[in-house]
């Protein structure tokens, strides 16, 4: 082999001097990577662990001098706060040689556990496996971190469990972009459905336009009252406050006052009812004395006056007049509730068996009465002329009811009205044993406007002089007179039912009706539909059967119900529904229903009492029904019951 030239042996120096110089230059660059890095960098052994080496960033994050940490490793210097950490960067290891963004946690030398973001990867130098570890201390970033987790989990819980409608609205597009269970309830859609809508999609009443207002405003920002019309079409109403967001949203939150305005509207009604009650109650009782020497004396001068004079027989005019006057005194005396009472212990079944034979007389003979007694209905503390005449009025209301014939029906039973169905339809009254009194009839009914109004004097739906419009009005105070309650159910074309609720006095007799007690059997977990078109009634249903475990599907129409059916995913165990609805009945909705679900099981829910629903063909006999109004023990106790029935039982 030739000896190399002078010139090679030249140029092979000059290549291992150019070749230790990039080493050189390399070997400096890694120092100053190493040891200049804010971050933590070590050096270990892979064979056992040993430290060969750590930078300045590891001495400022995990408090060692170089001299305690070389030669020793992280077992020994108990570095791992949590074993696991450790664990999972050895399998990391093996498995790639590398790991990167491992989170764990640290012992410093002074025992304060830090977190850090780790990665680290195996080199070779010098014919030996190295491990090369590089850690960020996050600690600060963490508690940073959990700090707008926890800010973020209770904003989430204060916005989810409000019980006012939150929303976040879009102020270009009015678009939903975010609500709450409570905005949910409000409008009666899911917020999936809702954030596909606009305010004017659900607020078509010009809310739209004073929200869009807030777009140019800072601050809170009150717009008043709010009509939100659900799917089913019935409306709530809410006071909607709004603040800007940022430059984009706007927060909204909607209190939901339709329960007040009722009331409001209601006490606003009482007011005026009061107000017209101790008017017309002053000029009856002067009218009154007026009329007591009018009739004295027209029967003075008829006794003086021969049989057949002229004179006589327009005396006998006068009297009729001013005694029918009398009667009507009397009952705006009954309705602005100043009649002096004759208070006595009374049995209502026998006021009405005795009131049977001059209901016949009252009667055409194309009316069919009938009567279904308690047979221990208790006792009534009344006035058993008011008592006679309530009875006179309401029958007379229902003959006029059913100008081609029909069915009328008295009934009584023994009743418990409990604080809840009070507070909702009878505020002021005492929970407690009452006696039931319903009158029924078949004929045309009334529609909610007219439900509204019929217990205001003088107002009569009947045709100019064949009515006073003082009938119902004096029923009303009667039986506000006698502390009790009346409530009407009527749809047109239905037929209407007066119930009214005196209460039960002397000792409660075994067959009276008593508050059930609020025991684990009557909890439950099925899913039930909800069917009512009277939105305070089917909300008190559905708030009771959720707070007793139910999951609660609400309709207000048998259209929305079979639209939810056929969404519904799932078991569907129970229909609750009313049986006189607008579209179809409750048993034309339950035979629909069970075309998509067979085995479901149903209550029915009606004004009409169980002998008016089947005397009048509504529904058959031996049906699952709910009397309204109900308690709510009644209304868990019945629930419960029929859930529990075996398959095939009706």
């Amino acid at each position: 082999m030739p000896k190399p030239t002078y010139q090679e042996l030249a140029h092979r120096v000059r290549v291992l001097e150019e070749t230790e110089h990039k080493l050189s230059e390399s070997e400096e660059k890694f120092r100053l990577a190493f040891h200049t890095n804010p971050d933590s960098i070590n050096l270990n052994r892979a064979s056992d662990g040993l430290y060969l080496d750590i930078n300045e960033g590891f001495t400022q994050i995990m408090g060692y001098d170089r001299a305690d940490v070389v030669g020793k490793t992280s077992l020994e210097l108990d570095i791992w706060s949590d074993p696991q950490d450790r664990a999972r960067l050895v399998a990391g290891l093996a498995a790639d040689g590398c790991i990167f963004n491992l989170e764990a946690k640290f012992r410093r030398k002074d025992g304060q556990v830090i977190i850090g973001l780790m990665s680290a990867r195996i080199l070779r130098i010098n014919q030996e496996d190295v491990i090369l570890s590089i850690a960020r201390d996050i600690t600060e970033s963490k508690k940073v971190e959990q700090s707008l987790r926890a800010s973020e989990y209770r904003y989430r819980t204060l916005f989810e469990k409000a019980h006012d409608a939150i929303f976040i609205v879009d102020k270009q597009t009015g678009r939903y972009l975010d609500a709450n269970a409570a905005a949910e309830q409000l409008t009666g859609r899911p917020a999936v459905d809702l954030c596909r809508l606009t305010t004017q999609d659900i607020s078509p009443t010009g809310a739209e336009t004073r929200l869009a207002a807030t777009i140019s405003t800072s601050g809170l920002l009150n717009l008043g009252r709010v009509t939100y019309v659900r799917p089913d079409g019935t409306k709530r109403i809410a006071m909607l406050s709004t603040v800007p967001l940022d430059d984009k949203r706007v927060f909204g939150i909607a209190r939901d006052i339709t329960h007040e305005v009722k009331l409001e509207e209601q006490y606003r009604q009482a007011q005026k009812m009061e107000a017209f009650g101790q008017l017309a109650g002053g000029i009856a009782h002067d009218f009154n004395n007026l009329l007591v020497p009018i009739i004295g004396h027209t029967e003075l001068v008829m006794m003086r006056s021969a049989e057949g004079e002229k004179t006589r027989n327009s005396l006998k005019q006068i009297k009729k007049a001013a005694e029918r006057a009398a009667d009507l005194t009397r009952q705006i005396l009954a309705f602005s509730r100043r009649q002096v009472l004759e208070l006595k212990i009374l049995d209502l079944n026998e006021i009405i068996r005795d009131f049977q034979q001059m209901a016949g007389r009252l009667l055409r003979e194309n009316i069919e009465l009938q009567t279904y007694l308690a047979p221990a209905p208790g006792q009534i503390q009344a006035d058993k002329t008011q008592i006679e005449q309530i009875l006179m009025n309401l029958v007379i209301n229902a003959s006029d009811a059913m100008p081609d014939g029909g069915k009328l029906t008295i009934e009584t039973a023994n009743i418990f009205l409990d604080e809840t169905y009070l507070e909702q339809f009878a505020e002021g009254r005492k929970a407690g044993s009452y006696i039931m009194l319903a009158i029924a009839d078949n004929g045309i009914g009334m529609d909610a406007e007219t439900r509204q109004h019929i217990f205001e004097p003088f107002f009569t739906t009947k045709e100019p002089g064949k009515g006073t419009g003082l009938g119902l009005a004096t029923v009303f105070g009667i039986v506000e007179q006698h502390q009790g309650h009346i409530w009407v159910y009527s749809e047109p074309n239905q037929g209407t039912t007066f119930k009214i609720y005196l209460p039960r006095v002397g000792e409660t007799s075994p067959s009276a009706a008593v508050p059930e007690s609020r025991t684990d059997s009557v909890y439950g977990s099925e899913t039930v539909l909800v069917v009512e078109d009277e939105e305070m009634v089917r909300k008190l249903v559905c708030e009771t059967l959720t707070a007793y475990g139910y999951h609660v599907l609400e309709a207000g129409t048998p259209t929305h119900a079979l639209e939810l059916v056929k969404k519904h995913i799932g078991p569907l165990d129970l229909l609750l529904t009313d049986v006189i609805m607008p579209q179809m009945n409750g048993r034309e909705l339950h035979q629909n229903i069970l075309a998509v679900k067979p085995d479901i099981k149903t209550l029915y829910m009606s004004g009409y009492t169980d002998n008016v629903i089947v005397h009048h063909g509504v529904l058959d006999r031996n049906i699952n029904l709910l009397n309204k109004p109900f308690s709510i023990s009644t209304l868990t106790h019945k629930v419960r019951a029929v859930l529990d029935q075996r398959a095939g039982t009706p």
